[in-house]
């Protein structure tokens, strides 16, 4: 896992908050969905997806586009069938780059 990412995790009160692990890998998914689940004590894990890629470090997924749009369609359906509240993707990217200049300093 990222070290900003794993920092972000460590960081934040996850009890009651739904996390929806999921990973890219190059054919060997090694332990980053239990690595997070760790991280986020107290959240209810749902969803959980690897995607992965060819070993050789190129762009051809090997997950089916199928499997990565059916996943996309669990996520977005909430455990009573109602759509789920995801937050904008703007706003992860901003709590990424916040993150990750925070443990920029602590280097």
């Amino acid at each position: 896992m990222a070290p900003a990412v794993r920092t972000f995790l460590s960081e934040h009160d996850w009890k009651g908050k739904t996390v929806i692990p999921f990973q890219t890998h190059g054919g060997w998914p090694g332990h980053v969905v239990e690595d997070i689940k760790t991280a986020c004590k107290g959240a209810k894990f749902v969803n959980e997806k690897a995607v992965q890629f060819d070993s050789t470090g190129g762009d051809e997924m090997i997950t089916s586009q199928k499997e990565v749009d059916n996943w996309i369609k669990q996520v977005e359906q909430d455990e009573d069938g109602s759509t789920r509240p995801l937050p904008y993707i703007s706003e992860m990217d901003q709590m990424i780059e916040e993150e990750y200049q925070r443990a920029k300093k602590r280097q």
